[in-house]
């Protein structure tokens, strides 16, 4: 795939540091640090090794979520131990190990480093001495700690502080050594917070690196699919063929695609909304993105009445790994009726007699062809001025974003009227017509392709936008 060209850098890294830093002050109780242990010193923590794949490789989004396994490449990365404080960083690693290829690029943009060493040239016996001994001297000082040790079905906390102590790395705390002074069990002399579900949040946040990487593996992956069912539209065997498909035929590649991307959705704890997912909606169907493709709906019967075929269609699709989605819509017609021309001295007379239903669909394709290029000026208009809203931050909240670009995008949608189409003002359409009939609706996304409730600070803007008229 096309983002494994991305190479993680250690600003990259700096980034995300700062973000779970950060956490040591926004709780009601202030952190003292955050203790991140991986491998099976923590009895492979999914939260711990999350992390150490989000700091170190680069790991974003949905990848993050369910069992966390480091691959054998990069698998002595899980004999790191972190304690993330908000001003400093103490670490422990193998300095001679290909996890050194990948800690030390990192680290060296980091701030106020703490770095506690093994290399392959010691005993396993002293190594893991060095290991006991660099963990509690790294807790010096330090009185309420955050570790993720997990969380319930339903995505809370857990309780019990007492979990943290059957890890291997913990339990060896009352062992004597090291500059620590402390005596008994590591909860008896720190205080334990389970910060699971607030770090997990902190790194389902988009920042620059992962934005890259959503653009890049997205576009690939969409164009495949996308290509298949243009493959379908276009390469058809006659126009009887293509009207033969149904919604779901014509769709099929796009459907399974995000089908089959959503199948780990229920036991990740993600959600797809109503409007979510691929779709094909013919005709009269299109009014509503939250309908779902249909294998009864053909060209034929999705007219706007009986006996009139279907004269547009709407494409949604949608990567489910990242939540990127477009949609498109395509006119089956022109909009235009060629005059038929009758040879009044032909010996056998036309059975064919000109249809009044045919000219007014056509008149009417031919303004929803107007008023959808009229609605397109008006999207591009309206997005680029909500992206600079919310960059610019001088708004006070998305809405009011949202109530800036709906201003931008209906002025461009009269500017172009005036030069083009001179629809607005007319019997059919009278001026207000916009204004009362135009809506656009902006999802603020994170990582995971799931709807966030709020722009984060720091955060970079992951917007999915649409504009339609109501009717």
């Amino acid at each position: 795939m096309n983002w494994k060209k991305l190479e993680f850098k250690g600003s990259d890294s700096v980034d995300r540091l700062h973000r779970i830093q950060a956490l040591c002050t926004s709780f009601d109780t202030k952190l003292d640090g955050v203790l991140i242990i991986g491998g099976v010193d923590s009895f492979h923590s999914q939260v711990c090794q999350a992390t150490i794949k989000y700091l170190f490789l680069g790991s974003s989004g949905q990848e993050l979520l369910g069992e966390q396994v480091i691959v054998q490449e990069h698998e002595r990365l899980e004999d790191i131990i972190l304690l993330i404080c908000p001003q400093r960083v103490s670490i422990f690693y193998s300095s001679e190990s290909d996890a050194a290829v990948k800690v030390l690029p990192v680290i060296s943009k980091w701030r106020h480093v703490t770095e506690y060493v093994v290399h392959d040239g010691m005993e396993p016996d002293e190594q893991e001495e060095r290991k006991v001994s660099a963990f509690k001297n790294m807790m010096m000082g330090i009185k309420t700690v955050g570790v993720p040790f997990g969380v319930d079905q339903v995505g809370t906390n857990l309780l019990d502080t007492m979990l943290p102590e059957k890890w291997p790395l913990v339990q060896s705390y009352g062992l004597e050594g090291g500059e620590s002074t402390a005596k008994g069990f590591f909860t008896m002399n720190h205080r334990v917070v389970n910060i699971s579900r607030e770090m997990m949040e902190v790194m389902a946040q988009l920042d620059g690196f992962s934005a890259k990487r959503v653009v890049q593996e997205s576009q690939p992956f969409l164009a495949h699919h996308f290509d298949a069912f243009l493959l379908k539209l276009d390469h058809a065997e006659s126009p009887d063929a293509r009207n033969a498909k149904s919604e779901s035929d014509l769709g099929e590649d796009l459907l399974s695609f995000y089908e089959f991307g959503t199948m780990q959705y229920g036991a990740r704890g993600l959600q797809a909304g109503p409007n979510r997912g691929s779709r094909v909606l013919f005709g009269s169907r299109t009014s509503s993105l939250t309908e779902k493709s249909s294998s009864r709906a053909f060209l034929a019967n999705s007219g706007v009445k009986e006996g009139i075929p279907a004269t547009h269609m709407v494409v949604q699709a949608e990567d489910p790994f990242t939540g990127v989605r477009f949609a498109r819509t395509y006119f089956l017609s022109s909009g235009k009726v060629c005059k038929r021309v009758v040879d009044e001295d032909a010996l056998i007379p036309s059975a064919v007699k000109p249809s009044l239903d045919s000219t007014s669909t056509a008149t009417d394709t031919k303004t929803m062809i107007e008023m959808y290029a009229l609605l397109l000026r008006g999207f591009k208009s309206g997005a680029a001025e909500l992206i600079r809203e919310c960059m610019d931050g001088k708004l006070a909240s998305v809405d009011r974003c949202i109530e800036s670009a709906r201003a931008e995008a209906i002025h461009a949608i009269f500017q172009m009227d005036k030069t083009r189409s001179q629809l607005l003002g007319s019997n059919k359409f009278p001026t207000k017509f916009i204004d009362d009939q135009l809506r656009l609706n902006a999802e603020i996304m994170d990582a995971q392709g799931q709807q966030a409730a709020s722009i984060a600070e720091g955060t970079e803007l992951p917007l999915c936008a649409e504009a339609n008229y109501v009717c």
